[in-house]
């Protein structure tokens, strides 16, 4: 049975929290949503940033990555196990800055993915709030979400620029993560953190 989704400070970071102040209130509440929801693989113990289960079942981990504390490739090695033991259908990996900046992009691009998950009601303000940029780039291209917006920096003259990765939402997306997958149990004697070099040691 779900619970209604709720907002339950404290979280790990400030930008964890203004994504959930603001997430929580769309969704159906049908919807199951958790905070630090942890899973258990054959590497190790993992938390998600968050959990969120839709009415019909599927479960999508939500990952908010600042740049200091993440590694992409152990994060994808990582994601693998999550994925390829079957904890989570998807993994939507969302930078902290885009959080920040584009708060209502973000989770457009979760509602033009799974519309299932959102109060018909509520969804209309992220409806009205979304740039045409992001609209557009989810229609078009849902299985590689890159948007770069126009004529906006940041205050070190960088672009603003949003680049979600979602793997397991389609066939095209879970080749990779599969492939990881499939190569950490051929070699469970590799450490998760080495996986990359192994890997790519046999591929040359």
């Amino acid at each position: 049975m779900t619970r209604p989704p709720e907002f339950e400070p404290p979280y790990e970071s400030p930008v964890e929290e203004q994504f959930a102040w603001t997430f929580h209130k769309l969704l159906n509440p049908e919807c199951d949503f958790r905070k630090q929801h942890e899973v258990v693989t054959t590497r190790g113990r993992f938390r998600l940033d968050f959990m969120l289960v839709t009415r019909g079942g599927r479960r999508l981990g939500i990952e908010i990555d600042g740049k200091d504390f993440h590694s992409y490739r152990r994060d994808a090695w990582r994601d693998a196990m999550i994925l390829g033991e079957r904890h989570a259908d998807v993994i939507l990996r969302f930078a902290a800055r885009d959080i920040y900046y584009r708060l209502f992009d973000a989770i457009a691009v979760i509602r033009y993915l799974y519309p299932e998950v959102f109060n018909r009601h509520q969804v209309l303000a992220v409806d009205r709030l979304v740039s045409p940029e992001v609209e557009e780039q989810v229609r078009e291209a849902p299985e590689f979400i890159w948007v770069r917006y126009d004529g906006e920096e940041l205050s070190d003259g960088s672009p603003i620029e949003m680049l979600v990765s979602h793997e397991g939402h389609t066939d095209s997306s879970s080749a990779l993560w599969k492939e990881h997958y499939a190569f950490a149990r051929k070699h469970p004697e590799i450490a998760l953190d080495r996986l990359h070099d192994a890997c790519r040691d046999q591929a040359s």
